[in-house]
C-alpha cells in the first residue's frame, strides 16, 4: 500500500513539474529506476511502481493536451 501512495505522488509531482522545472521528467524517472543504486528494491518492485506512474502521468498529460 506504500508503495501505491508512493507511486501516486510521484505522479503528481512529475505533473506539477514537468515541463517547465522538470522537462526530461520520463527520460530520467526511467534512468533513476533502471539504475544499479537502488539495490533496496528488486527489479520487480521497482517495474511494478513505474507500471503505476506512467499510465497516471501519460492520461493526465493527454487530457491536459485536449483541454488545451
Amino acid at each position: 500500500m506504500e508503495i501505491l501512495k508512493f507511486a501516486l505522488q510521484l505522479s503528481a509531482y512529475i505533473l506539477q513539474t514537468t515541463p517547465s522545472c522538470w522537462p526530461n521528467a520520463i527520460t530520467e524517472l526511467l534512468a533513476i529506476f533502471q539504475s544499479t543504486d537502488l539495490q533496496t528494491l528488486t527489479l520487480e518492485r521497482r517495474v511494478w511502481i513505474l507500471l503505476e506512474v506512467l499510465p497516471v502521468v501519460t492520461e493526465e498529460n493527454a487530457t491536459e493536451t485536449l483541454a488545451g
